[in-house]
């Protein structure tokens, strides 16, 4: 019996549709450590921009070949023309041959003609508003002479903008090639450097049950905290290696009718991996003659997805414009002042501020955050409303603004609003009614150009990050109120807008942790 008929038995014992862990890159369910997330959001900013070089650098086994494929895919679902290569043993005229077939243009004239044909192909594709990358898998590989014909390439380009971004993939030897003087000018192009990170112990938690679930993992297959230290350790995070560990760890699980993974498991599988890399079938061999196959029983909770750790800033890029301004009298207590002692006069103003949206029973909770220096984020009643809190008078006309002073002396600016929708939590692979709100938000702004599927991608995060980064935030790919509060105030001066659909942000089971608001109209 041959070892695939051996897989194919113990995976469908598991309740795997296919194998979780390949020995072969596998970009179709593409795991992202939230380092990696926030390079590739990087890198699609760079190409989209037009930025030219980018270098994409790492150690073998590291998924440089896997983020190729990603990215490759994720470029042609944008329009964009790509040309690959992954033979880079082919040198000077060769290479050129390669970029041009893969473009689809007539490779079989001589050097300069093929230069000419790449030229004009670029040109069309910019007059039709289309991206062009060439990407260089195993970059390392390139002589001296073939690395400044790419450079030569890279100098096709308009009188603003280039007209093709290249994409260097490699292993970290290319650093001492870049850093040579005779090579200065192409280092000197080179927009964005991402060295690939290997995983943590998190990610690599993380990832295993990522792979599983993405499997059709039904089997409640997991590791023990000790089993996790030891495929750590073993692995170094590199995700390659992790995929050959686990991949035998598979069939000690269903070999002994197993749901959870040990960590003398894992050392066993360790030994027979170091003893014989090259032997891969030993131990899948052994449990298949046993003849010991059995079901697992499905129990998998979800895949377990990451969270996007950025911070929340204060926004500062608001035009500056007339107010109606509310000041504290006083504007701030003493320090050490408690608030139940503060006098009427503050209690009154600051009821008087919250008043307008019926919150002015929340004025001591509002006066104690402020006082305590966590007044921005504060929520006040169980309906969402919140308070936002700027360094600078920077807020829109017609917003009724509550003006206080710091113990520190500084000035701040406070309103309180609604959201139209609110994230306790967001996380890649979350999927909810909230989030295909947003989308489809930020799809009316042209942020968003894709379908709407309420789950949070690199499109998401991405479209977030865009729409930031016009509205002059933080470009950090995370819903934050500031940004909340921008995206409402432009759908609100876009058009006559339909009222907001929100709904109630609830503490939702850890597996689907869904968070969404009640209903408000944006007048």
């Amino acid at each position: 019996m041959s070892r695939g008929t051996h897989r194919l038995i113990h995976l469908d014992h598991l309740g795997l549709t296919c194998n979780p862990f390949p020995v072969a890159p596998d970009a179709s369910h593409y795991f992202m450590s939230e380092t990696m997330q926030e390079h590739l959001v990087e890198i699609l900013h760079c190409i989209e921009a037009r930025k030219g070089f980018i270098l994409i650098y790492g150690d073998v086994g590291i998924g440089k070949t896997t983020l190729s494929r990603y990215l490759l895919k994720e470029l042609k679902d944008r329009d964009v023309s790509t040309a690959i290569v992954l033979n880079t043993f082919l040198q000077g005229e060769s290479l050129i041959g390669a970029i041009n077939r893969d473009f689809g243009i007539d490779s079989s004239a001589d050097m300069e003609q093929r230069l000419a044909a790449l030229n004009a192909f670029l040109l069309e594709r910019f007059e039709q508003e289309r991206n062009c990358v060439i990407m260089i898998d195993d970059a390392q590989n390139l002589n001296l002479e073939s690395l400044e014909l790419i450079r030569q390439i890279s100098n096709l380009e308009t009188e603003q903008e280039k007209l093709v971004q290249i994409v260097l993939v490699a292993q970290p030897e290319i650093l001492d090639t870049l850093n040579r003087r005779d090579i200065r000018q192409l280092n000197s192009r080179i927009a964005l450097t991402v060295p690939m990170p290997r995983l943590s112990r998190a990610d690599i938690r993380d990832y295993v049950a990522f792979r599983l679930t993405n499997a059709g993992g039904d089997a409640d297959i997991h590791l023990t905290r000790s089993a996790l230290r030891v495929l750590y350790d073993e692995t170094g995070g590199f995700p390659r290696r992790v995929n050959l560990m686990m991949d035998r760890c598979l069939y000690a699980v269903a070999a002994y009718d197993k749901q959870q993974i040990t960590a003398p498991m894992m050392r066993k599988v360790a030994k027979d991996f170091h003893a014989s890399r090259t032997a891969h079938r030993s131990l899948s061999l052994r449990y298949a003659r046993n003849g010991i196959l059995l079901l697992a029983v499905i129990a998998m909770t979800g895949a377990l997805v990451w969270r996007i750790g950025v911070p929340w800033t204060d926004a500062t890029a608001w035009r500056d414009a007339p107010q109606h301004r509310l000041t504290a009298l006083p504007a701030n207590p003493q320090p050490g002042v408690s608030h139940a002692t503060q006098n009427t006069a503050d209690i009154s103003s600051v009821r008087n501020f919250l008043a307008s949206a019926g919150l002015d029973n929340d004025a001591e909770k509002f006066i104690h955050a402020r006082n305590n220096g966590t007044l921005n984020g504060l929520i006040l009643a169980p309906d969402g409303w919140q308070v936002l809190v700027r360094k600078r008078n920077t807020w829109p006309a017609g917003e009724k603004v509550y003006h206080y002073i710091q113990t520190d002396g500084s000035d701040r600016w406070a309103v309180v609003w609604r959201p139209f929708v609110a994230f306790t939590q967001f996380k890649f692979y979350l999927k909810s009614p909230a989030v295909a709100v947003l989308q489809r938000k930020l799809g009316e702004l042209g942020f968003y150009p894709y379908k709407v599927d309420g789950m949070v991608g690199i499109r998401t995060v991405e479209g977030i990050a865009r729409f930031q980064a016009k509205n002059g935030l933080f470009s950090t790919g995370s819903p934050d109120s500031n940004t909340l509060y921008a995206l409402q105030q432009r759908l609100s001066a876009s058009k006559n807008h339909d009222d907001f659909t929100d709904t109630q942000p609830t503490e939702g089971s850890l597996p689907e942790p869904a968070h969404t608001m009640n209903t408000v109209s944006a007048k």
